[in-house]
């Protein structure tokens, strides 16, 4: 596609015409799907971060300079997405002990008992080291088990605002963690 192509597809999209959108759409599809593809092995994952890329596309589109091509332009916010989707998968795995400890805490027996105490007291100083915005937002995530979507909504936010948030609030969290001593 020509560049004077590329920048009637932009403007008739900015214009709202639906067509355009899914014409821009059938355009970048085949080069996000295989992008992601190639970097997440994993066909729902990668269909899900196309369907989000795309939608970052529209909401960056009146942003386009054409300084680049539409397809550099598009493929960076792929890779900014591909970024957040390796950085969720890393904090899920470091945060999930969150609600472990709320499950042995619940059913102490015996050394059990002394355990989720140890483990609970070292939760609960991390919650109150961080601050009150980023141990609600986690404690929402990890213990009620609400979605992004839910966390804006309640929090006032954009989804954007809440995963940024929560990210930070993961990063903050794991500073101040301290396992406990259990022996």
């Amino acid at each position: 596609m020509s560049e004077t192509q590329e920048r009637e597809l932009v403007a008739r999209v900015l214009e709202g015409k639906r067509l355009a959108v899914h014409r821009l759409y059938e355009r970048l599809e085949t080069d996000l799907h295989s992008f992601f593809m190639v970097k997440t092995k994993c066909k729902e994952d990668a269909e899900e971060l196309m369907q989000d890329t795309f939608l970052h596309v529209l909401d960056a589109l009146p942003l386009f300079r054409f300084q680049s091509s539409l397809k550099t332009f598009v493929m960076g916010i792929a890779r900014h997405e591909l970024m957040d989707y390796w950085r969720k998968l890393y904090a899920k795995k470091v945060i999930k002990t969150i609600p472990i400890v709320r499950e042995l805490v619940s059913k102490p027996i015996g050394r059990r008992e002394r355990i989720s105490r140890a483990m609970e007291t070292a939760l609960e100083q991390a919650y109150a080291t961080i601050r009150p915005e980023q141990a609600r937002i986690l404690k929402l995530k990890y213990e009620e088990k609400w979605s992004v979507k839910e966390i804006a909504v309640e929090m006032g936010m954009t989804v954007k605002a809440a995963e940024a948030l929560l990210y930070r609030s993961r990063k903050a969290f794991q500073l101040v963690y301290v396992e406990p001593d259990l022996w």
